[in-house]
């Protein structure tokens, strides 16, 4: 089941300088603005998912780095883990920056094709989050956890943009049959033209398996918080939520909506106010 909002805003920011990188993970730049000293720290196979409740998964990459004097000035690599708790039951346990250990020059491999130094870094989750100090029971899926790498050299100390790793469910895992509870809030003021019954601003979109949508929308009028059921039947394989704004972000600060699986459990919970135009995430194995 996932919600996608249509109105996605973007900030883009450019930066000019001697070199140009790239926005993924093979060019992770790190350093200051002098770019002759600057280190990068790449991988094409680090892990970006990890499977909910499965303590023996790892996060693991092979990482080339691209370092002032072909890395020999580096003195050592802290791995530091942080916890982004996203899907959380009353206590938001997210846990800022920890560290995990310590890589030293001499585990670097000088690569035959990159001819630059190279490492290899494996973490199960169970040490993850022993690290962190929870469990795997606090560990839901679209939680997140951040991978940095701070790196020691030069009499620098400079960390490289967070690894992003995704807590997800077996891609088998298919959405639960019951009724599902949509809440609207903000009614009047938020998802109407100016409070008037003219014009709406928004609406809730609900597909299952791909069959057409069933539109799901707020009565003008009928109060500030409105509440609806749609049923997920048994058998089904999949769901799309998309959440749609007529007018883009117009009146976007006085709408929100909730939605509730049949455990009773939060898919989302976007209070009046916290609307933006990202996508909103959902706990995949609540439902």
């Amino acid at each position: 089941m996932k919600i996608i909002n249509y109105i996605y805003i973007v900030f883009i920011t450019i930066i000019l300088s001697f070199s140009i990188y790239s926005c993924d993970k093979e060019d992770d730049l790190i350093g200051n603005n002098d770019a002759f000293l600057a280190v990068v720290i790449s991988s094409d196979n680090a892990t970006n998912e990890l499977p909910v409740g499965v303590v023996t998964e790892s996060f693991n990459g092979d990482f080339v780095i691209q370092a002032p004097q072909n890395g020999d000035t580096i003195e050592q690599i802290e791995v530091f883990l942080s916890f982004n708790d996203i899907v959380n039951e009353g206590t938001d346990l997210s846990k800022e920056l920890v560290m995990l250990e310590t890589i030293t020059p001499n585990t670097f491999n000088i690569g035959s094709e990159t001819l630059r130094p190279e490492f290899n870094y494996n973490v199960t989750l169970q040490d993850m989050i022993a690290t962190l100090g929870i469990t795997s029971d606090d560990v839901n899926g679209s939680d997140e956890f951040n991978i940095v790498f701070r790196v020691f050299y030069d009499n620098r100390t400079l960390d490289t943009t967070p690894y992003n790793v995704k807590v997800v469910c077996p891609s088998s895992t298919p959405p639960t049959a019951g009724d599902y509870e949509i809440t609207f809030l903000g009614v009047d003021n938020g998802w109407y033209f100016n409070g008037g019954c003219g014009f709406t601003l928004g609406s809730i979109k609900i597909s299952v398996d791909g069959n057409p949508s069933t539109t799901y929308q707020p009565v003008c009028g009928g109060g500030d918080i409105q509440k609806f059921i749609f049923n997920i039947p048994p058998s089904t394989t999949s769901v799309e939520i998309d959440v749609s704004e007529n007018f883009g972000a117009f009146d976007r600060s006085k709408r929100g909506y909730k939605i509730i699986a049949p455990s009773g459990r939060s898919l989302a919970d976007v209070a009046i106010g916290t609307l933006n135009g990202g996508s909103q995430e959902l706990d995949y194995c609540a439902y």
